[in-house]
């Protein structure tokens, strides 16, 4: 049970849950007013304390976005208006609540009431649809009052309803897709779901990204189990499946680390001086439901390096071999467009796992409002192993008894340094996804 602005209602007054309305609203209504977290604190203490953990409550607050909105995008605006419509489309995903009560307007950062920003409780449990055939682009109905939307088709409250969309990759999709103004997509972990192996499956967003793990273990999900709501008045039920709400992603170790596998193949049993040695590297991509990176991929970056180290000797880079596609994209540091983004944040030769977007001058660019196309995206699809070349040439002082030592090693940053640098706001190092190692004497 939630409570009201006055404290929880005893649990002796009996309400039926309301029936469900003849037909979805067609836009949000606010006639009523949105509830604070810390009024579903009051009774939901443990979601609470997830909520306040998780990138949705951060949402807003988040210095990259604060940066990134009122720093560089406000800037570019102020020369060309044209960019509102961009603006706006940012804040209706993260601060909804201002979005939609400033009349789909942009809300100056002091006039943005903290309690109500970022993704909150009552935002995801008041929506009631999406407007149009298919969720996107903060396409959603919100309908606040003190009938709370959620996933649990037996309620024992007086304010919880049954809702299907709920428990739905398409209720995520309302945020986690999404296209620019000029309708370049640019958000598309839902799309990336659709067109891998989980939707067969029945595996929704939630699965994942609301149980107790942050992911699947032998392709299921385990939920937390017990009580959602603990009131000062009578008793909840236990309840076989309780929903996280930390929600894990990708700012969080435990859905980055062993994200992804690695398996090493040699292509040779013996090794020569002077002779070449065939390397093969399995990354495989079959734990996410969607691509990797995801997300924000004008700026994610996943990579692989690979060291081999001969005769205890000390480690060199390997080189990737180049794949199709344009040239230089999928090879950090062979584009020149590299050594102004990446500087030396991936050893130059690794796979780089990436989109491109470019701008109206068709240069690269990270940032949003400048994108007029995207023209490269190479990321790990959900569900594939891809196999990737490396070559090494054994050197002609290979001696008997030595051996070639491989290390390799998937990593990902949430964004470049340069970026971080253009904004202001702290770096992340580079987080490791995945590692596998191999030896191979003569």
């Amino acid at each position: 049970m939630l409570a009201g602005a006055a404290g929880c209602v005893p649990a002796t007054v009996q309400h039926a849950p309301p029936p469900p309305p003849p037909h979805l609203p067609l836009e949000s209504d606010l006639s009523q007013p949105f509830w604070s977290p810390q009024v579903c604190r009051n009774c939901h203490i443990e979601l609470h304390a997830q909520f306040t953990q998780s990138m949705h409550s951060k949402a807003f607050v988040n210095p990259v976005f604060q940066a990134a909105f009122y720093g560089k995008l406000m800037s570019d605006m102020a020369e060309n208006p044209s960019l509102e419509r961009q603006a706006r489309t940012c804040l209706s995903c993260h601060s909804p609540i201002a979005f939609l009560k400033s009349k789909n307007g942009i809300v100056p950062r002091d006039e943005v009431d903290v309690d109500l920003s970022g993704v909150t409780c009552d935002f995801c449990h008041t929506i009631r649809g999406f407007k149009g055939e298919r969720p996107g682009s903060a396409n959603y109905i919100a309908v606040p009052g003190e009938t709370k939307y959620g996933p649990y088709q037996h309620a024992f409250d007086f304010h919880h309803a049954y809702s299907e969309l709920h428990t739905k990759a398409e209720f995520c999709a309302i945020c986690h897709e999404a296209k620019t103004i000029d309708g370049v997509d640019f958000r598309t972990t839902y799309s990336e779901w659709r067109e891998g192996p989980y939707p067969a499956q029945g595996i929704q967003c939630q699965d994942c990204h609301m149980n107790k793990t942050g992911f699947l273990v032998d392709g299921k999900a385990h939920y937390e189990k017990g009580k959602a709501a603990f009131m000062t008045v009578g008793e909840a039920p236990d309840r076989e499946v309780i929903y996280s709400h930390r929600f894990p992603g990708a700012y969080s170790d435990e859905q980055i680390d062993q994200a992804l596998k690695l398996r090493i193949e040699w292509g040779t049993e013996k090794l020569a001086p002077g002779a070449p040695v065939p390397i093969h590297v399995h990354v495989d991509n079959s734990k996410a439901g969607h691509r990797i990176p995801t997300g924000s991929t004008e700026v994610r970056l996943v990579w692989l390096e690979v060291a081999v180290s001969e005769g205890g000797r000390e480690p060199v880079f390997l080189r990737a071999e180049p794949r199709e596609g344009p040239p230089g994209y999928d090879v950090a540091g062979a584009a020149a467009w590299d050594a102004y983004v990446l500087r030396r944040d991936i050893p130059e030769g690794s796979r780089i796992y990436r989109t491109v977007f470019v701008d109206a001058q068709e240069n690269p660019t990270v940032f949003l409002q400048e994108v007029v196309h995207r023209v490269f995206d190479n990321r790990l699809k959900p569900g594939e192993v891809r196999r990737e070349a490396f070559a090494y040439t054994v050197s002609p002082s290979f001696a008997p008894g030595d051996s070639l030592d491989l290390s390799a090693r998937i990593l990902y940053r949430h964004y470049p340094s340069s970026f971080a640098e253009q904004l202001g706001v702290p770096d992340r190092p580079p987080a490791t996804m995945a590692r596998a190692s191999a030896s191979l004497g003569n």
